[in-house]
């Protein structure tokens, strides 16, 4: 089985696919994100169930970009370069890597 295609997005505490659902006629609900609460009763602080979407989404849409940059860090390190007929030196296809692992990290909101 595989999981509902990306990108997803949030409103509120509420992710969601924009994948037409045929039985609400809508976009399709993911997840609902709820206070948790603790042992002892009390819930978790104010505002972090959008907090936790917001993750979530953020999450879930930069995974892909995430190990396509770990997989071409990967090639770049062992040299499996598949550009190596087209004359790309080590030192530009490192260039390459690192900026698309760049990219995905800006994508998963490192800063």
């Amino acid at each position: 089985m595989e999981h509902t295609p990306t990108p997803w997005f949030q409103h509120d505490t509420l992710v969601y696919s924009k994948i037409i659902d045929p039985f609400h006629g809508g976009h399709s609900d993911i997840c609902l994100c709820e206070p948790m609460y603790s042992p002892d009763g009390k819930t978790s602080p104010h505002g972090s169930e959008e907090a936790n979407a917001a993750f979530i989404v953020q999450a879930v849409n930069s995974h892909d970009a995430l190990v396509e940059a770990c997989l071409d860090a990967i090639a770049a390190h062992e040299w499996a370069d598949p550009y190596q007929e087209t004359g790309i030196t080590k030192e530009q296809r490192m260039k390459e890597m690192i900026s698309k692992v760049r990219a995905a990290l800006k994508l998963a909101g490192v800063k």
